[in-house]
């Protein structure tokens, strides 16, 4: 493979990462923000926005659908904040 086609295939790469993550987030948010009455950030934590343990393996569940990845009990456990959820579904989706 030529250098330049190798850049190329690492640049569509990173693109298709970057985009997989963004939608991640916005698949997330989105959620989020029709189980909360409060405005979702990326540090919100799960206290703030009202979120229980039930409503939490909805998204959980209905993330792990859609992305086709199962997150283990012991990662939602840890679970704090927006970003803790975001991060459990792509470290899923590297498996």
């Amino acid at each position: 493979m030529s250098l330049c086609i190798y850049s190329k295939y690492l640049a569509f790469l990173i693109y298709n990462k970057n985009m997989e993550k963004n939608k991640i987030k916005e698949i997330v948010i989105a959620r989020l923000d029709k189980l909360s009455k409060k405005k979702v950030t990326f540090t919100s934590t799960l206290e703030e926005l009202k979120i229980d343990s039930l409503s939490l393996a909805e998204l959980i569940y209905e993330s792990e659908i859609e992305f086709k990845i199962r997150i283990e009990d012991e990662v939602l456990l840890k679970i704090k904040n927006v970003n803790d959820i975001i991060d459990a579904i792509e470290n899923a989706k590297k498996i």
